[in-house]
């Protein structure tokens, strides 16, 4: 199963953490795994090359994982923008499980408060 736990800290999103197999197919021809890794990379990429906010980014590829946390301080204007993404990111794997409801036994979804 893959595990995603969202932080936030009221109506911001912090952060978020992907862990694990989905188990959905195998390794390589897994679509569940797919959407779900190009969603958090994609994320990642964007706060990171686009927005230029350099994150904390920890990656486990062998143990299927990634972590990835805003930096403290941010301006208003650089967290607005980067809301935009960690919330598309959330909206995108809500989605994802709300349009196949199987799919929940291949994902997990968990809103944490804090990191």
């Amino acid at each position: 199963m893959t595990n995603i736990k969202v932080f936030k800290q009221e109506s911001n999103i912090l952060g978020f953490e992907v862990s694990g197999h989905s188990g959905y197919a195998e390794a390589g021809s897994d679509i569940v795994c797919s959407a779900i890794s190009t969603l958090a990379q994609s994320t990642c990429v964007g706060l990171d090359n686009v927005l230029n906010l350099r994150p904390c980014i920890k990656v486990d590829d062998k143990n299927a994982y990634l972590k990835c946390v805003l930096p403290k301080n941010l301006t208003n204007e650089q967290n607005t923008q980067a809301q935009i993404l960690l919330k598309t990111f959330y909206e995108s794997v809500k989605l994802l499980l709300a349009g196949d409801k199987k799919l929940k036994k291949y994902i997990s979804l968990e809103v944490k408060n804090a990191i």
